[in-house]
């Protein structure tokens, strides 16, 4: 609706006198401005208003307003007025208030609903598999097919409402693709700190099962491991180079913090930091409450002005490819005359060994070695390499020859590097140089210095270092005859082509020793093959007490190696028993035996030390005299009481085997037992006839 203010020239005379204040405006009302006109004609009614100031009030037609149809000229003079719009008319009608001038305008738009447009319809099913000569394929599953979308359902088809039949299937959820490869992470705690190599599982796992989050190490459990697993790899891909697995250490304990001192003269004014004119140095890892050996850092010239030259930094590297590759990253932009302290950050303190032939001509590349830093745990056991020995200053005419067992080194001059041959066979009038590749070559350390030196030979002053062993440089081959260290061949033990006269293997503790003289020791489990030769060799005696629990002593020679058992005044109606050991095991043993009774016996007491003798081995054979069995069945109270007294039968009495059985010892006598042939006999005192 628009109203439109008319002209003063219409109401030349305001109310109040002052113009403006009683504009007129003239607006049109229409009932409907948009009749739906679809089945029917519909009236619509137009009223036309003038408002003077603030009040409304209906036209009063007086000839000069009227309704007009500015489309198709007609006029309509009634206020309100019909007008009807004709069913399915759709051209709008515009209504003017017209007098000379357009004063309102009001425009009716009838409308008339659409035509149903065609229905489509839809249905849906799942896929399923279709196997054939060289491969699978996916089709629609029409045994279930239905009406409305479910979860699983991949396949459409579709028809309009006047359609007879639909159409073709099309795939509205694509195939499912392949899982992309991805690293799995998850975390375990350990008792140990290392392992083997990255690919080998830590042992003293807290769990069998790896967890997905990370758990706090404690007392038990100090170190957190993280298992990395390559995941849905193309095939043929190889995972971690070959392992399922590779692990990495994420927590530890910080390392030692290293103390350094320097002094000028090595003995007094110890002081830090470094100051000018100190030339030594030394280290304490406890704070100071202990301090190592002093080390002279600042090198002074060497005959015709060569040096060596001495610097140190820290890294947070453990090794480095080589000894001439320098270790990375490093805690300080250069490298330092003197030590420094290690951080957490960098906890490795390494040194730069530079030779140099004059004050500042470098000999050769700078090399590197790390100073600090834990023991790791003994890498397996590799085979026998060949043994590298020192054959001395190279000369002409000697044939130098490698073997798989044995290496010659050789000294060349004043060469900064030893010489050893490239490669098995010998060398004969073929000398040494850096150009020869027959030879290779083996730098010279004047001086090493190390918290950790491991190394596979070695020869230390006149003893050979090889493997876990510590050996003489002489000894003899396989059938006895003289034969050097350089023919070891791994093999110590007789049958070799070296056996040393004296050696000590450091892992098993085991020495062998072609003659040996020892102040003092004890030996435990000896067993001589040979003979023993001493001034006096004698075993101790074993006290044994029987009580009303111990009734039974075991002789055991590797639990309490002893030969003689004494029994002071036995007592016991029911019997204690002395067992002897199996006699095959111990050939050649002789066991003594002697119950001391020294208390005056009544009638009534002399049936009451009885002590037996018998076999921890049921089936050996125990052989005694049958005189002592006669003794046995006896029991005299005094010598006068001729009736029980033993009576000593025929000289060359026979053997009784009391197998399975025991003999019983009469007081005050002593017996002893030898295991001969896998059998016990009587050989000395009671039970042999005597």
């Amino acid at each position: 609706m628009i109203g439109v203010t008319a002209l003063d020239k219409l109401y030349p005379a305001p109310k109040d006198g002052k113009p403006g204040n009683d504009a007129v405006v003239y607006s049109i009302v229409c009932s409907n401005t948009n009749p739906n006109v679809t089945d029917s004609d519909v009236s619509v009614t137009l009223t036309a208003y003038m408002t003077v100031g603030s009040e409304r009030e209906m036209c009063t037609f007086d000839g000069h307003l009227c309704f007009g149809n500015a489309t198709e000229g007609k006029y309509i003079n009634d206020n309100p007025a019909t007008i009807v719009m004709p069913k399915g008319s759709t051209k709008a009608v515009i209504i003017e208030l017209i007098d000379e001038d357009v004063l309102a305008v009001c425009t009716i738009s009838p409308v008339v609903n659409g035509v149903n447009g065609t229905s489509v319809l839809a249905q849906y099913c799942p896929s399923r598999e279709i196997i054939f000569i060289g491969g699978t394929s996916t089709k629609p599953d029409e045994s279930n097919i239905h009406d409305s979308y479910n979860d699983g359902d991949e396949w459409m088809r579709t028809k309009s409402s006047t359609d007879a039949a639909y159409g073709s299937w099309f795939r509205i959820v694509g195939e499912k693709g392949t899982d992309g490869e991805y690293t799995d992470y998850t975390f375990n705690l350990s008792k140990d700190k290392t392992t083997k190599d990255a690919y080998t599982v830590p042992g003293n796992l807290k769990s069998t099962t790896w967890t997905d989050a990370p758990q706090v190490p404690n007392t038990d459990y100090p170190y957190l491991w993280m298992r990395m697993e390559r995941k849905n790899l193309p095939t043929g891909t190889a995972i971690l180079y070959g392992h399922e697995y590779s692990y990495v250490r994420l927590t530890g304990e910080d390392g030692k913090t290293v103390t350094a001192q320097y002094s000028v003269d090595g003995k007094t004014n110890w002081h830090s930091p470094f100051a000018t004119g100190d030339i030594w140095m030394r280290t304490s890892e406890d704070g100071g409450k202990t301090w190592g050996v002093a080390v002279r850092i600042v090198g002074e010239k060497g005959n015709g002005g060569a040096w060596t030259d001495y610097r140190f930094n820290i890294s947070s590297a453990l090794t480095t490819s080589s000894p001439l590759a320098a270790p990375t990253p490093l805690g300080r932009s250069s490298w330092a005359d003197a030590p420094m302290a290690t951080t957490s950050s960098f906890p490795y303190l390494w040194m730069q060994v530079q030779k140099y032939s004059d004050t500042t001509t470098k000999d050769g590349q700078p090399t590197y070695m790390r100073l600090t830093g834990e023991q790791g745990k003994p890498g397996q056991t590799g085979g026998v390499g060949p043994m590298m020995y020192y054959a001395g200053e190279w000369q002409s005419g000697v044939s130098y020859v490698r073997t798989a067992q044995v290496v010659p080194l050789v000294s060349h001059g004043s060469d900064q590097f030893y010489y050893y041959p490239a490669k098995e066979g010998t060398l004969l009038n073929n000398e040494p140089s850096s150009s020869n590749t027959a030879w290779k070559q083996q730098q010279k350390v004047p001086l090493l210095l190390a918290e950790l030196l491991m190394v596979k030979f070695g020869k230390i002053g006149d003893a050979v270092f090889a493997d876990h062993l510590m050996m003489s440089q002489q000894g003899v081959d396989s059938v006895g005859k003289t034969a050097s260290y350089e023919a070891y061949d791994g093999n110590p033990d007789g049958d070799g082509d070296f056996n040393p006269n004296l050696y000590l293997n450091f892992l098993t503790g085991k020495m062998r020793a072609v003659g040996m003289e020892a102040i003092g020791g004890k030996f435990h489990d000896v067993d001589v093959s040979g003979t023993v030769s001493a001034n006096l060799l004698y075993g101790r005696t074993k006290t044994v007490v029987f009580t009303s629990t111990m009734t039974t002593y075991v002789i055991d020679p590797k639990k309490e190696p002893a030969t003689t058992f004494f029994v002071d005044e036995p007592g016991s109606i029911h019997g204690n028993f002395f067992k002897l050991p199996k006699a095959s095991d111990y050939d050649g043993l002789e066991i003594t035996i002697f119950c001391k009774h020294m208390i005056a016996d009544t009638r009534m007491s002399v049936e009451a030390h009885n002590v037996y003798v018998l076999c921890a081995e049921a089936t050996d054979h125990f052989y005694v005299k049958q005189n002592v069995r006669n003794a046995l069945l006896c029991g005299a109270s005094s010598l006068n009481d001729t009736k029980m007294v033993t009576t000593v039968e025929e000289k060359w009495i026979n053997f009784t085997d009391f197998i399975g059985t025991s003999v019983k010892i009469q007081m005050n006598d002593l017996v002893k037992f030898k295991s001969i042939g896998g059998s016990w006999y009587a050989i000395e005192g009671l039970f042999t006839g005597e």
